[in-house]
């Protein structure tokens, strides 16, 4: 088994605002990893409008989607960042040129066999004192993927975020739940609820008697096969668009 991390207390607070407490608990723990993390290469896998991008403390951020549209939205609010358009199926990366790789609330779906191939080449692509950081829907792909990084990291932290405190509040206080529509979606008290429930996944995220149905989050660190770095090439830019492009196809979708 590979060494664990020990992530037993970090901060949440309201710069990690979410109704959902299970994202709240991940984007605090993104912020906690990411913090120190100053390297020069920081890759969003599904980056949707660049949302992670406030965590990172890279010299270059790379938002990697599928949707031309929410990347042009991304650059315009951080036009420090670079956008690249590209499935996630499809892409390959250049081998141990990131510091850090991070991809959440996105590889739910893919197909299993899928969702290892993906994280099998986001493994070659992190650097060897990188940081990789998965989020995976908790079925039979996990103990793939729990081998894949076991063979590949010496650190490797298997968490469950998702319990069922967590659930029931999805259900009543989100934008789909039952006070969905009401003044209560979106309110401070329910900000502030969600992060005391979001304390509560911090505790039992070790656990996995208590997030059956939940999700896992993979953090893993110092790779076993150590390379040299190499420098992260992109593929040419579109010119009307100032967007990397690995999928040409991705370019017809609706303006």
């Amino acid at each position: 088994m590979s060494a664990e991390i020990d992530l037993s207390c970090f901060p949440i607070h309201r710069r990690h605002n979410s109704p959902d407490p299970g994202k709240t608990y991940v984007w605090a723990l993104m912020d906690y990893l990411l913090r120190d993390r100053a390297g020069s290469v920081g890759i969003d896998a599904a980056c949707d409008f660049f949302k992670s991008f406030k965590y990172f403390r890279t010299e270059r951020y790379v938002g990697v989607d599928c949707n031309k549209e929410t990347l042009i939205r991304g650059m315009g609010m951080f036009p420090q960042g670079e956008a690249l358009l590209s499935r996630l199926e499809n892409l390959e990366l250049t081998e141990n040129s990131a510091d850090v790789i991070l991809s959440t609330h996105t590889l739910q779906y893919f197909a299993p066999e899928q969702i290892v191939d993906i994280c099998a080449m986001f493994t070659r692509a992190v650097k060897s004192d990188g940081l990789l950081l998965v989020h995976v829907p908790n079925n039979e792909c996990v103990p793939g993927l729990q081998q894949l990084f076991d063979k590949a990291f010496h650190m490797v932290q298997r968490l469950h975020v998702g319990h069922l405190l967590s659930r029931i509040f999805v259900k009543l206080f989100c934008k789909i739940g039952v006070f969905g529509n009401t003044p209560l979606y979106n309110s401070r008290p329910i900000y502030f609820l969600s992060r005391i429930v979001a304390r509560t996944e911090r505790r039992s995220s070790l656990k996995s008697s208590l997030g059956r149905q939940s999700r896992i989050l993979f953090v893993c660190m110092d790779k076993k096969e150590k390379k040299s770095d190499r420098e992260l090439i992109l593929p040419d830019k579109d010119q009307s668009t100032g967007i990397h492009v690995f999928n040409s196809d991705l370019l017809e979708n609706r303006s």
